[in-house]
């Protein structure tokens, strides 16, 4: 897996984490069946027909859908060559006042097409702004620490399924990989342990969406004991 297929991977990956504007609401089945087949016709680089399953999907809950959501059907939109819709979509994140993903959106190939288009630079604006204004009340130096961490919590993960389709499960290289996401597991719940009995659970607002969830993630990873250790500052965050 390429650097530029691992970043889109993780930008996924805090969109889903942050996505609370479903929290509370039951989603209708054929939203996630529409999903399914817009899936399928990705596969099938038919990117036009996918989109339109996700604008599908996004009419049979009432036009709401989850940023990530929302995020992937821009990008269908404008692999296909429709800015409008492209701009469209992207336009109903952007006015997400949490939405900060600028840099992973600006640097996003997949809407390449939309550079040269007269609305691109106004929805960076917009972005940019989102950014700037939730960054403010950041602590630098630890969002640095747990984006890092992040990355590297996700980095070899991200390429089990490769390395196991190609070698198989029992294989050496994906014995290989499970050590060293172990080792780096083991790393990372050191430095995250050293946070949060310094700091307790840090929030969205202080260390960004990529670190509050590096927090998350590092704490899922090993042993119930430590888990139950911390969900009472997560609780206290809630």
């Amino acid at each position: 897996m390429n650097q530029r297929i691992m970043k889109k991977a993780i930008l996924i990956l805090i969109l889903t984490f942050s996505a609370t504007t479903f929290i509370g609401q039951v989603i209708p089945k054929q939203y996630y069946d529409f999903l399914k087949k817009a899936d399928s016709l990705y596969n099938a680089k038919d990117y036009r027909n996918s989109a339109i399953a996700y604008s599908d999907a996004f009419k049979s809950n009432g036009w709401k859908a989850l940023p990530i959501d929302q995020y992937n059907a821009a990008c269908l939109w404008a692999l296909a060559n429709y800015p409008d819709s492209a701009f469209s979509n992207l336009y109903k994140i952007a006015t997400i006042p949490h939405f900060t993903m600028y840099p992973d959106v600006l640097n996003d190939q997949d809407l390449n097409f939309l550079h040269t288009d007269q609305r691109w630079n106004p929805l960076m604006g917009v972005l940019k702004k989102n950014k700037d204004k939730a960054e403010s009340k950041f602590n630098k130096p630890l969002v640095l620490l747990l984006d890092s961490i992040l990355d590297d919590d996700q980095k070899n993960r991200l390429q089990e399924d490769d390395i196991q389709k190609k070698y198989g499960y029992g294989a050496a290289e994906m014995r290989t990989l499970c050590r060293l996401i172990w080792e780096s597991d083991s790393l990372n719940l050191i430095k995250v342990e050293v946070i949060l009995d310094k700091y307790g659970w840090l929030g969205s607002d202080i260390v960004g969406k990529k670190g509050n969830a590096a927090l998350f993630f590092v704490i899922q990873h090993p042993r119930p004991a430590t888990q139950e250790k911390y969900l009472p500052l997560m609780r206290e965050r809630q």
